[in-house]
């Protein structure tokens, strides 16, 4: 069966979800969360951090903070195996 890829643009570079539709850890969807920085626009680390982990906190599937921390480490580092580098916070 043929399944078409889908690009997101996240962190303005353009990539291929590094997750399939089922793909969870601790229960939340990595894929969706994918979707959420695509639909975001999201660019510095800082943004990154608030959609993953705003987005975890709502859906209701995750209570425990340090495993959606986990989440959030987890995604950075499939997004920068991609080359997705996010802008670091200026101060």
């Amino acid at each position: 069966m043929y399944q078409s890829q889908e690009y997101l643009e996240i962190g303005g570079k353009l990539i291929t979800s590094p997750y399939k539709e089922d793909d969870q850890l601790y229960g939340v969807s990595l894929h969706k969360l994918i979707c959420q920085l695509h639909a975001s626009g999201a660019s510095s680390v800082t943004d990154f951090q608030s959609v993953i982990l705003t987005s975890i906190e709502t859906s209701g599937k995750l209570k425990d903070m340090d495993k959606a921390v986990d989440i959030f480490k987890q995604v950075m580092a499939d997004l920068n195996g991609l080359g997705v580098i996010p802008k670091s916070p200026t101060h």
